[in-house]
């Protein structure tokens, strides 16, 4: 199982407790911080499908995971000036991991 990204969501939570934070900002901060968190819970979704061979359950698990990161993109751009305070190369690295893993899975039968 995957327990929750240390780095991620206290980052998120440090950007949107900051009093110079805008509340627009706080907002689609908060939005990803949720997302996220529904991220981890589809991935670990995702492993438990692959231990029972369900390959349907593993797709929809991943297509979830793949959706919460537009999700956040979306709060984001909302949001004009906002900035997701991630580091990007994370970011990137998760979506084209949960892209990689839905890939996979459709060759699973």
């Amino acid at each position: 199982m995957l327990g929750p990204h240390p780095r991620g969501p206290r980052q998120l939570k440090k950007t949107a407790s900051n009093p110079s934070t805008s509340p627009a900002d706080v907002s689609s901060i908060k939005v990803c911080q949720e997302v996220y968190e529904s991220a981890v819970d589809d991935i670990n979704g995702a492993s438990e499908a692959i231990a029972a061979s369900d390959v349907g359950t593993l797709q929809t698990r991943l297509s979830g995971v793949i959706t919460y990161f537009g999700t956040c993109d979306d709060a984001v751009a909302e949001s004009p000036g906002s900035k997701l305070p991630l580091k990007e190369d994370d970011v990137v690295t998760l979506r084209k991991l949960a892209s990689n893993c839905m890939a996979i899975s459709t060759l699973l039968k």
